[in-house]
């Protein structure tokens, strides 16, 4: 039984890499762990499996299923004290916000991400992906982006090359959005 309760968090991060690699079929495949954890009263883990299912359907263009799940996985990642799937939640809102053009809206919740995220320390990019699509937030919203953000720590931390990670997401997705545009 203890295996089987494994299962939805397996295939949730097997969804994550998927979707983060760019597999988004196969991260879909692994989007039955929101079910299982849901069926089987799994709170702990159902908020990330919501996460990153609400992510993959805003990459996809699916507005009301994203918003749903992502709602709901932040509403259950508050109730059970899970920091990092709330701002994972508030990243996948604020990206679903530029998907729909509302800039200001995705600002408002890329923010909060951004605040957390220098508060907890984890600002590396590979940990919640947020500052990326807080730079195009502000440039859709015709704001400049000053040197004072967390962002340009953000995506140099750890060594990663997450601007060019998300210049080939926003470019899947029909952004064509700032990383795309060489901004970053």
């Amino acid at each position: 039984a203890d295996t089987f309760g494994l299962l939805p968090y397996l295939l949730g991060v097997s969804a994550d890499v998927s979707y983060r690699v760019g597999a988004w079929e196969s991260a879909g495949d692994g989007l039955a762990s929101v079910g299982l954890a849901d069926e089987y009263g799994q709170r702990g883990i159902l908020p990330f499996c919501l996460v990153i299912s609400g992510r993959l359907d805003a990459a996809r263009g699916d507005t009301a299923q994203a918003r749903d799940e992502l709602e709901r996985g932040i509403a259950i990642a508050l109730e059970v004290g899970s920091a990092m799937v709330i701002d994972w939640g508030r990243a996948a809102l604020g990206f679903l916000e530029l998907g729909i053009g509302q800039a200001e809206a995705a600002i408002a919740e890329l923010e909060q991400v951004e605040a957390s995220a220098a508060k907890s320390g984890l600002e590396d990019p590979t940990f919640v992906p947020w500052a990326p699509d807080l730079v195009e937030a502000y440039l859709r919203a015709g704001r400049e982006a000053d040197d004072g953000l967390a962002y340009p720590r953000a995506l140099h931390a750890g060594g990663t090359d997450n601007a060019a990670g998300s210049a080939q997401r926003d470019a899947r997705a029909g952004h064509g959005g700032a990383a795309a545009r060489g901004h970053l």
